[in-house]
C-alpha cells in the first residue's frame, strides 16, 4: 500500500483556490552563464541528465490520487513520467529579457496537471550572451515560494566541480511547511479568536498615529482589485543591495523601507499614467519575519503586516518615511497578538479570493489591500549547477481574484532579484513597472546627493 501524507488545512484551502482563471502555482526563474567551451549540444545533454535522475525528494512524488482526496500519496520513482515534468524549451532571435519574460508569462498561465505530481521543470536555451535558465513551478500546496527558491538554492552547489543534481533527487534543508503553517485561513471554530482580531484592528486604527498604522480594509479602490482571467504578464529587474543601504543608512530608515519606498514610487507613476491613481495612499501586505516571544520561548514567526505606500504623497523622501513608520507600527501591533490571531489576520489576505472563486469572480467593494510585495533574503555566494554559474534567481509569484499584482524580491549575491507578475487582461504594460523601479531609485539617490 502506498504511503500518504496528510494534507494540512493550509494545502486544502490553497487547492480550493486553483481554477482557471487563477491556477495556484508558484515558481523561481534562474539563469545560467554556460560554461565555458560548451558545445551546441549542452542543453540538450543536460535536459537528459536531469531526466534519468529518479525522483525520490518530497515533496516532487507527492499526488492527488483522486479528487477530494484529504491526503497526498506518495508514488514510488518508477510512476513518475520524468520526460513529461522536465521539458526542453528554447527563446526565439534575439533571447533578450523580453522574449524570456514572454515564455514565463505564458508558462506561469499554464495550469498543473492534477493527475500527475503537481511541478515541472523548464529549461530554457537561447538566452543572449551564452546563457540559459531554468523555471521551477510546483503547486501553491506543496510549497510556498520562498520554498521553491530553498528547493531550487539547495539543489545549487557552491563549487563548480559537483555534478549537476536534479531537485527531486537530493536531500533538502528547506522546511516547506515551516513559512505557510504560520499563514493559514481561519477554521470555523476560531470565530471568537477571529472576531478578537479584527476589534484589536479596529482599536488600533482609531488610537495609532494616522501616517503610520494600517489594517485591512482600509485600502481604497484600485485598478489592481478586479477580476483576473487566466493570462499572465511577468517583468524583472535586478536592483543593487548596496544602493538601498545606502539610502538606509542616509535616512536612518530600513533597507526593506527603502526598498518598499522606490516600489511605491513605481507603483504611483504607473497609476498616474494609465490616470489610475487613487486619491488615498495604497496598502500593501508585506509578509515579514519577526521574532517575538511565545508560551514555548523565543521563536520566529512569519507574519503579514499591512503597510501604506503613502502614494498620495509626491515627494519620494517624505513618502519613505511615511512608509517606514508604517511598517514600525505594523510589526508593533504584530507583537501584541497571539499566534491565532497572526494566522487569522494573516489569512484574511487570501479569504476574498476563495470567496471569489465561488461566485465566478467579480471586485470587492472594500479592498483589504492592494496589492502584495515581498522582500526575502537568499544566499550572498555563488552557486553553481554544474559548471554553470548562476546568475540570478526570480520569484514568480501566484495572483488571485481581486490581487491582480505581486511583487515578490529574492537577494542573490549583492543584488535583489523582482519577479513581478500581474494579470495580462487587467493590467496594461507591467514591465513598465521594472523600468520605473529603477528610475524611482536614481530620483531618490539624486535627491538625497547619493
Amino acid at each position: 500500500m502506498a504511503d500518504t501524507i496528510p494534507l494540512g488545512r493550509t494545502d486544502r484551502f490553497l487547492l480550493k483556490l486553483e481554477s482557471a482563471d487563477t491556477p495556484a502555482h508558484t515558481a523561481s526563474l534562474s539563469t545560467f552563464k554556460l560554461p565555458a567551451g560548451a558545445h551546441p549540444g549542452f542543453i540538450r545533454d543536460l535536459v537528459q541528465e536531469l531526466s534519468e535522475q529518479a525522483v525520490t525528494a518530497p515533496p516532487f512524488n507527492y499526488v492527488l490520487a483522486q479528487k477530494g482526496d484529504t491526503a497526498w500519496t506518495v508514488l514510488p520513482p518508477e510512476d513518475i513520467d520524468l520526460d513529461y515534468h522536465v521539458r526542453h524549451s528554447a527563446l526565439p532571435w534575439p533571447g533578450g529579457e523580453r522574449e524570456l519574460g514572454s515564455l514565463i508569462s505564458r508558462l506561469h498561465a499554464r495550469p498543473l496537471d492534477f493527475n500527475r505530481p503537481l511541478w515541472e521543470l523548464n529549461v530554457i536555451e537561447g538566452l543572449e550572451n551564452g546563457r540559459f535558465a531554468t523555471y521551477l513551478k510546483m503547486h501553491h500546496a506543496l510549497a510556498d515560494g520562498a520554498a521553491v527558491i530553498g528547493i531550487l538554492t539547495d539543489s545549487l552547489s557552491t563549487n563548480s566541480d559537483e555534478p549537476p543534481k536534479a531537485p527531486w533527487a537530493r536531500s533538502f534543508a528547506t522546511t516547506l511547511r515551516e513559512e505557510r503553517e504560520s499563514i493559514q485561513p481561519p477554521e470555523q471554530p476560531a470565530a471568537q479568536s477571529l472576531l478578537q482580531a479584527l476589534g484589536k484592528v479596529a482599536t488600533s486604527v482609531r488610537t495609532r498615529p494616522a501616517s503610520g498604522f494600517v489594517g485591512p480594509f482600509v485600502a481604497p479602490k484600485s485598478v489592481f482589485n478586479t477580476k483576473i482571467t487566466g493570462a499572465r504578464r511577468y517583468a524583472t529587474q535586478q536592483i543593487e543591495l548596496q544602493r538601498l543601504k545606502a539610502i538606509g543608512a542616509r535616512e536612518k530608515v530600513s533597507v526593506n523601507d527603502a526598498f518598499l519606498a522606490i516600489l511605491s514610487s513605481a507603483l504611483r507613476r504607473y497609476l498616474q499614467e494609465i490616470d489610475e491613481l487613487p486619491d488615498r495612499p495604497l496598502v500593501a501586505a508585506v509578509p515579514a519575519a519577526t521574532l517575538r516571544e511565545t508560551q514555548d520561548g523565543l521563536g520566529n514567526s512569519v507574519t503579514v503586516i499591512y503597510a501604506s505606500l503613502a502614494t498620495n504623497l509626491e515627494d519620494p523622501v517624505e513618502r519613505m518615511h511615511v512608509i517606514s513608520e508604517s511598517m514600525r507600527q505594523g510589526k508593533q501591533f504584530i507583537s501584541e497578538l497571539n499566534q491565532q490571531q497572526i494566522a487569522i489576520l494573516n489569512g484574511l489576505v487570501l479569504l476574498p479570493a476563495a470567496f471569489l472563486n465561488t461566485i465566478g469572480g467579480g471586485t470587492p467593494s472594500r479592498p483589504i489591500v492592494n496589492v502584495t510585495i515581498s522582500n526575502v533574503q537568499g544566499p550572498r555566494h555563488t552557486l553553481w549547477f554544474g559548471q554553470a554559474e548562476c546568475e540570478a534567481l526570480y520569484p514568480c509569484s501566484m495572483i488571485v481574484q481581486a490581487q491582480a499584482l505581486n511583487i515578490t524580491a529574492r537577494g542573490y549575491r549583492d543584488h535583489i532579484n523582482l519577479g513581478i507578475v500581474g494579470a495580462r487582461d487587467s493590467l496594461p504594460s507591467i514591465q513598465r513597472l521594472a523600468v520605473y523601479t529603477l528610475e524611482a531609485l536614481e530620483e531618490i539617490e539624486q535627491r538625497l546627493g547619493l
